[in-house]
């Protein structure tokens, strides 16, 4: 930090915010059939939770999954039981429901965490199934 003009004092906090790979976010955005200039301004619904402040107001697609999408990390439990929704095939949509399910998590942990797939190569797997 030395020469950099950066002020600080004991107890001050350093915020670090990772950000995806471009060509991750690319291939996101490319998969989703998102326009990446398409500006938007979220607003929260609920009192309790508040809209990121560091934000733009308005925002582009590319910017949020740039830097508030976890693209890169394993998926949760919930996201498969969100892609049921979109699932265009019974057969998908009850195995999505599966992964999603008490039941289902040693299969879950067989299809995803084990070969430690990230939210996006899920994506990839399931892009025909989700038309």
């Amino acid at each position: 930090i030395s020469g950099s003009g950066i002020m600080y004092s004991p107890g001050d906090v350093l915020m670090v915010q990772p950000s995806n790979r471009f060509d991750l976010v690319d291939d996101f955005l490319s998969l989703l059939q998102l326009d990446p200039t398409k500006q938007f301004y979220l607003q929260s619904n609920d009192p309790d939770v508040t809209v990121p402040s560091l934000l733009p107001k308005p925002c582009t697609v590319r910017y949020a999954v740039e830097h508030y999408f976890d693209i890169a990390g394993m998926p949760r439990r919930y996201f498969f039981e969100l892609l049921a929704f979109f699932a265009s095939s019974e057969l998908e949509k009850e195995k999505l429901r599966e992964f999603a399910s008490t039941e289902g998590q040693e299969e879950l942990f067989s299809y995803c965490y084990r070969p430690r797939r990230m939210t996006l190569e899920v994506g990839h797997s399931l892009e025909v199934a989700l038309g």
